[in-house]
């Protein structure tokens, strides 16, 4: 699990590809990523943005005023449709440092 400190700020890196040849494929529409405190969704969601053909990123903010804690424990899910076909997976887990 990667530690992180109260109002850091990183960066999440994830690509899509085509189902049927695997070559990197931009989503049918901008993926969403969506993060979870011990399993629960927060209602804070990193704006994902299109770097390159396949290639996706998001800046996770990781302050108190978009609801993380420190000793707490997070996940981050991103979702995204590629040929029509819905993928989501977990990308990263990390805590919030003391």
């Amino acid at each position: 699990m990667t530690p992180v400190f109260l109002s850091d700020s990183f960066w999440l890196h994830f690509g899509t590809s085509s189902v049927t040849t695997g070559a990197a494929t931009n989503a049918d529409s901008l993926p969403t990523a969506t993060i979870a405190e011990d399993g629960v969704d927060l209602a804070y969601a990193p704006v994902v943005t299109n770097v390159a053909t396949g290639l996706y990123t998001a800046q996770i903010d990781a302050t108190a005023g978009n609801g993380f804690e420190a000793g707490r424990r997070y996940s981050v899910y991103v979702a995204a449709t590629v040929g029509a076909v819905i993928s989501r997976d977990r990308s990263i887990s990390f805590s919030i440092c003391f």
